[in-house]
């Protein structure tokens, strides 16, 4: 399975980002962080980098089977709305 995180903004991706790898059937392929000169660090130390400007960006252009949200609160909603419709 192909994964995709979206947003650094929470303190839980770290974990999630720890769950994510130690499964053998999963990879991450892809990461948007609309904020990294802000976020980019938490990035680093989830030994990730950041692929995409945005989730829009990600969409269109990352193969990716789930998107995990960690965004910022008020726009999660929103995001997951726009992943599903995309097949996500």
């Amino acid at each position: 399975m192909r994964a995709a995180i979206c947003g650094f903004q929470h303190g839980h991706m770290h974990e999630i980002v720890q769950h994510l790898r130690a499964r053998r059937d999963v990879e991450i392929v892809a990461v948007a962080e609309a904020e990294p000169q802000t976020y980019g660090a938490w990035v680093e130390k989830a030994g990730l980098r950041v692929t995409h400007p945005s989730l829009d960006a990600l969409l269109a252009d990352a193969d990716a089977d789930l998107i995990a949200f960690g965004d910022a609160y008020g726009r999660r909603g929103a995001q997951v709305l726009r992943a599903l419709e995309a097949g996500k």
